[in-house]
């Protein structure tokens, strides 16, 4: 990410959306035997999860239209 961000491939807000989905995947990806397994929690982090990646794809994939033409927010992708 910072790599991403230092080369402004990526601005504040989406590194930060970015650093969220990735804190703590280890935990609930593998299911580590020191986080709590309960359902709700873990109902609870992946809904959380999946709105930071639909906010993340909305940033990378966005436009604009200006006079019908349409601009990616980040044309290198």
């Amino acid at each position: 990410m910072e790599k991403l961000h230092t080369r402004k491939f990526i601005d504040d807000k989406l590194r930060e959306s970015l650093l969220k989905i990735w804190d703590k995947r280890d935990d609930y990806h593998h299911l580590n035997s020191n986080v709590k397994s309960d359902r709700q929690t873990l109902e609870n982090l992946a809904k959380e999860k999946a709105c930071l990646l639909v906010e993340v794809g909305s940033q990378i994939f966005g436009f604009s239209v200006v006079n019908g033409i349409m601009t990616p927010q980040y044309p290198k992708y």
